[in-house]
């Protein structure tokens, strides 16, 4: 399959939150979380920390070349580490937890992206070997090939696999649009049933008309929700200034379609720029919970 050339720039969205603490419904005092945090860089790569690692099409080709030896053996120390036999958020809890330097404090700087001077990340590339694209270094963007990776992962040695939603294989977030079971985000600001920590949420890009992009967007784990933002487990979240790409847990605006497409064609007509994410729908399935079906 050839490159597919997704830019880092086309996903970086305006509408997001600073790096902070917040007590999220669903989770109590003693249990407050933070959100929006980035691993710091390997230390070898301190000096590269201002610049920029996006990428877009006018850009040179960065962040391309291949990892050192070294490199690529933390990085499968990394993923061999990883859970199998649970639940895809179990995974996705993994990375979090080493980005958050759980797993030691070294290898934090493999959940984000490298610098533009720097190799790619072989975590990041490692995780399209879930889907059918050959990624272009780590400046592809990868929500959907983390999800995939870590849906594939849970999904090693259970005994209850054939019940199971596969992976889409794609490297698109709208992939996950009709995947499993749908709860859908309605234009009045409600939702069509229940959510669980551990769905999977998937955002749709709206374009400079207002309308959705049949392909592009956003997808994560869904972790919780206040009045104005749901929170998001994933890959490819962009934080801080010089922009970074992570595995993180970070809130977004709970926007609906309409809401969305308002606001992006007033920033359009204020020229405005930044992107825009609409909920498109929560996807939930009973394996998304349970470790066997079976029993």
């Amino acid at each position: 399959m050839g490159v597919i050339m997704l830019y880092r720039r086309q996903f970086v969205y305006g509408l997001l939150g600073l790096a902070a603490s917040w007590p999220v419904r669903g989770f109590s005092q003693t249990e407050e979380r933070r959100f929006d945090e980035i691993p710091p860089l390997p230390s070898s790569m301190q000096g590269s920390a201002a610049i920029d690692p996006r990428n877009d099409e006018s850009s040179e080709s960065f962040g391309l070349d291949d990892a050192s030896s070294e490199q690529r053996r933390v990085a499968r120390q990394i993923l061999r580490k990883s859970p199998t036999a649970t639940t895809p958020y179990d995974v996705a809890k993994y990375f979090e937890e080493v980005g958050k330097g759980l797993h030691g404090e070294e290898i934090r700087g493999y959940m984000r992206a490298w610098p533009r001077n720097e190799p790619a990340n072989p975590v990041i590339v490692s995780f399209f070997s879930a889907t059918n694209f050959s990624p272009s270094g780590d400046q592809t963007a990868w929500c959907a090939a983390f999800m995939n990776w870590c849906i594939r992962r849970s999904q090693e040695g259970r005994p209850d696999i054939s019940r199971l939603f596969r992976p889409t294989n794609s490297a698109s977030s709208g992939s996950f649009r009709q995947w499993a079971n749908p709860v859908r985000f309605r234009n009045d600001g409600s939702w069509s049933g229940e959510r669980r920590t551990g769905d999977l949420i998937v955002f749709q890009k709206i374009n400079n008309d207002g309308r959705a992009d049949p392909r592009q967007g956003h997808v994560g784990f869904y972790v919780d929700e206040d009045d104005k933002y749901v929170y998001v487990l994933g890959g490819n979240q962009f934080e801080g200034r010089p922009v970074v790409h992570c595995v993180n847990t970070k809130r977004l605006r709970k926007l609906s379609l309409s809401q969305a497409s308002e606001i992006k064609i007033r920033n359009v007509q204020n020229g405005l720029k930044g992107g825009v994410l609409a909920i498109h729908s929560v996807r939930t399935a009973k394996s998304l919970h349970s470790k066997n079906l079976n029993t």
